[in-house]
């Protein structure tokens, strides 16, 4: 009986230790449209870290059905205490970002959203991008905006965040420097049954070639149940 308790107790001790020696803090959340109430799914969410001991931690991840989210952020040698930033983008293109501070030994944070996102509007803006020559700095927009069958969509506006704009539906843009740029899309129907916008951030001159991107969108039926 002895040996069998002490086995326990070892046994215990391992994975206290185990757990104590988590190398990573665990960030989830959710998002939610505040208007409805309604989980928002496939958001970008966009996750850093702010701290002079940190190199630089940045990632980004989707909500998923039930507008939840997560990630793992790992502790690096040095580090002794900062703040995770975590970022989205509501549906009048406005960044909204919400923090949390950790500290070594922190296991688990939880940041949620609540953020504007009108449903009612008959379509949904959407786009990816990719390099549109070898030179990385020449970006092509692709636009992958959907709508119902009653709506349509016949404007498109892009701000590319550095100042300059189009309102081609799919243009090539060319910026003069590398960086980060917050570039948007905004469509739009003449009768007023479709408006949404879109923002991702761009990495121009930045691009990895052998990298992959994935996406989805969904849209109600006729039915509207599903």
């Amino acid at each position: 009986m002895k040996k069998l308790l002490a086995l326990l107790f070892l046994m215990t001790m391992a994975v206290s230790m185990a757990f104590a020696q988590q190398d990573y803090v665990t960030l989830t959340g959710h998002v939610i449209n505040q208007e409805t109430g309604i989980p928002v799914a496939g958001q970008p969410m966009f996750i850093s870290v702010d701290s002079i001991n940190f190199p630089g931690y940045t990632n980004q991840v989707f909500t998923d059905s039930s507008g939840f989210y997560t990630d793992q952020i790992p502790y690096m040698d040095g580090v002794t205490q900062g703040q995770i930033v975590v970022s989205t983008i509501d549906c009048n293109g406005q960044m909204v970002s919400n923090t949390a501070g950790f500290y070594p030994g922190m296991q688990q944070i939880t940041i949620d959203f609540n953020i504007y996102c009108n449903a009612a509007s008959g379509c949904q803006a959407s786009f990816f991008y990719q390099p549109a020559s070898n030179d990385m700095l020449s970006i092509a927009f692709i636009d992958q905006s959907t709508f119902m069958p009653d709506a349509g969509i016949d404007n498109w506006y892009w701000d590319f965040g550095d100042g300059n704009y189009s309102s081609e539906q799919n243009p090539i843009h060319s910026y003069s420097e590398s960086g980060l740029y917050n570039a948007c899309l905004y469509i739009s129907s003449d009768d007023s049954s479709c408006y949404s916008n879109f923002c991702l951030p761009v990495d121009a001159g930045f691009f990895q070639p052998d990298s992959c991107m994935n996406y989805f969108w969904y849209t109600a039926d006729s039915t509207g149940n599903g």
